[in-house]
């Protein structure tokens, strides 16, 4: 009961410098039994977010006396690359521009620098999903790269079939799974790098070439959920996410059959 008292008053503190610097990053030095779950509980902190903040491409392992970081208030971190915008990045988050801005203290014409870090509430995140009745949600904000079906291999060079969709954006935008369903796989994966493998009722979904992880096997994610970030590891020739959808049968499919227009992808309204 103390312990909560403590937690309480902490993040009252905490929120005053919410105003100034937007959030803050609490130490937790895990105890013995100590998991995850546990944790996120203590904290009321939505899984995606703690190992979006504590894991970059492995499946994270708590030991005792381990310090793990808890953002306060809850949300995510993106650190500016050349010819990021502040538009882009709300885009990227399928978020509002002016609650970021207000979130980040900045100010029109929200002049950026590289390697800023700009804050994004966890509330705020997917606001501005398209959604289209009997469709996906479009796993990634960017531009495709790579359409299904048959190609000349990027680095082969040879003709071969290409079993998903690329979608290419800078490293570290966040990735969302495209329906609800079970991680069955989150990990290294031969060509494609670092991938996440969910599964829902009917179908499989494949995410490859990321640069970190947000999900763990066996958690249930639901859609729209953050699950990692873009990269390029695996074979690939620049950050892109490498999507795939597979029937019960294990076939592949044309993700575009099942996704809405990409003029859609961010809704403007």
């Amino acid at each position: 009961m103390l312990y909560k008292k403590f937690l309480l008053c902490f993040f009252c503190f905490c929120l005053c410098f919410t105003i100034a610097f937007s959030y803050v990053a609490l130490r937790h030095f895990v105890n013995s039994g100590d998991t995850v779950e546990s944790i996120c509980r203590i904290y009321q902190l939505p899984q995606s977010v703690f190992l979006d903040w504590n894991q970059s491409d492995s499946s994270i392992r708590l030991t005792p006396g381990m310090v793990v970081t808890i953002p306060f208030p809850s949300g995510f971190v993106y650190r500016v690359s050349e010819g990021n915008s502040l538009s882009w990045i709300s885009c990227a988050f399928f978020s509002d521009l002016n609650t970021i801005a207000s979130a980040n203290g900045l100010k029109f014409p929200y002049t950026l620098r590289i390697g800023q870090e700009i804050f994004v509430p966890y509330a705020e995140v997917g606001r501005k999903f398209f959604n289209e009745p009997d469709k996906l949600l479009w796993p990634v904000y960017g531009e495709i790269s790579s359409l299904y079906g048959n190609r000349i291999h990027p680095i082969t060079g040879l003709k071969s079939f290409h079993a998903g969709l690329d979608i290419a954006a800078p490293e570290g935008t966040p990735i969302f799974a495209s329906a609800s369903g079970t991680v069955t796989m989150a990990g290294e994966n031969g060509g494609y790098g670092i991938m996440i493998e969910i599964e829902s009722a009917t179908q499989k979904y494949r995410y490859g070439h990321l640069s970190a992880l947000c999900v763990m096997v066996g958690q249930r994610v639901k859609r729209g959920d953050v699950i990692g970030r873009i990269g390029s590891t695996g074979d690939s020739t620049g950050p892109h996410l490498h999507f795939e959808v597979r029937n019960q049968k294990n076939q592949t499919l044309d993700p575009l059959s099942q996704l809405p227009n990409i003029k859609n992808i961010y809704p403007k309204h």
